[in-house]
Formats: structure tokens, sequence, C-alpha cells
């Protein structure tokens, strides 16, 4: 299991589920806060506000996506399901919540998805 920072905080960690040890990973080169984030195999996949970012082997670089993703929303649910982000809810910027589920699919090269409409 991988831990990515916090409220403004650029620490990475790890945690062996063997040893019930955390190890501290590099840091990322900026924080980030109001995010979600979840593995994918070795990735770490970190939905920001903005973007997606990929946190592998110490390096960090922004995921270009495509299809209809989700629009400027932060403090959202998120896990993987094979090479799959699934990312639930969130708010925007005008505060508005959202129940909305969407689909970010690795295996397609980053296509999005709405996978669930809100009522």
């Amino acid at each position: 299991m991988k831990k990515y920072g916090g409220s403004f905080k650029d620490d990475v960690w790890e945690f062996d589920t063997n040893s019930s040890q955390w190890k501290q990973l590099n840091p990322m080169p900026f924080v980030v806060s109001r995010h979600s984030s979840c593995t994918i195999g070795d990735k770490i996949i970190i939905q920001t506000y903005k973007e997606i970012l990929v946190y592998e082997k110490g390096c960090v670089r922004i995921q270009p996506t495509f299809g209809e993703k989700p629009t400027g929303l932060s403090m959202c649910a998120c896990t993987s399901i094979g090479s799959a982000f699934i990312l639930f809810g969130g708010t925007s910027k005008a505060r508005e919540m959202s129940n909305d589920v969407y689909k970010l699919d690795k295996s397609l090269m980053a296509k999005w998805g709405r996978f669930v409409k809100a009522l």
C-alpha cells in the first residue's frame, strides 16, 4: 500500500503489509492539496483539481487524458480496479457536490468515461 501526501505536503510513503512498517519515498517536486490517490501496480495515480499525476519510481508526470472527464473536482474518493482508476463524488469550485462516478481506463491510453451519471 502506498500513501501520498495530505494537505499541503510533498511527502510520499509506502506501507509494507508484511512488516507493518512505513517507508518514506522520494518527495513530490511540489505540494498538492485536496487530492485523491490510489495505486495501480507500482504507480500512484493522483487526481488533483486540474489533472491526473502519476508517481512512479520517485518521478512525477502529468497523465494526458481524453474523453468525458470530471471537471474541476476536488476532495473525491478513488480506487483502482485492474488497470482502471475509479473516481467518485467530490466538490467543484462553486462548492457543488457531485455523486458522479468516472472511470479512467489506463489500458486505453487514459480515456475517461462517465461510469454512472448522477440523478
